[in-house]
């Protein structure tokens, strides 16, 4: 476990503090997504996920853990939704709960956070509802590795 990865009892902790049960399905599901470099769809989680958890345990998962605020749907187009941890890393990370651009590498579809990246809109017409609405930024290209 890295530095900025929380251990199980601590994601523990995080489910019973959000109201929910921290059954070691759940906290494997949360861990999983603590620990990655960016967003997930259910079949990454799963394929990364010990064997033992179905298909249809881990997507009650997300939808609870979403619903608690612990995960975040995250809009990249397409399809096939994305989740994400909320809170990476504690309290002082850059991910703490805040929404942030998203690099999706067209080749391979490796999508990764850009939390060191500031995007601000102002001057526009838009500013205020753009206040009050859930806005997503996703920048698209070749990943070092496909390039």
């Amino acid at each position: 476990m890295d530095s900025t990865q929380q251990s199980p009892a601590s994601l523990a902790s995080r489910i019973r503090d959000a109201g929910l049960r921290a059954t070691e399905a759940r906290v494997s599901v949360l861990a999983v997504f603590d620990a990655a470099s960016g967003p997930l769809t259910h079949a990454a989680a799963l394929g990364v996920l010990a064997e033992g958890l179905d298909r249809a345990t881990v997507y009650r998962n997300l939808a609870d853990l979403s619903e608690a605020g612990l995960l975040r749907r995250v809009d990249l187009g397409g399809t096939v939704q994305h989740y994400e941890a909320v809170w990476k890393g504690g309290p002082s990370s850059d991910h703490a709960g805040l929404p942030h651009p998203h690099f999706v590498c067209v080749d391979c579809g490796n999508v990764r956070c850009l939390d060191d990246l500031k995007v601000t809109l102002s001057g526009t017409a838009l500013d205020a509802s753009l206040a009050r609405a859930a806005v997503s930024v996703r920048l698209s290209g070749q990943c070092d590795a496909c390039s």
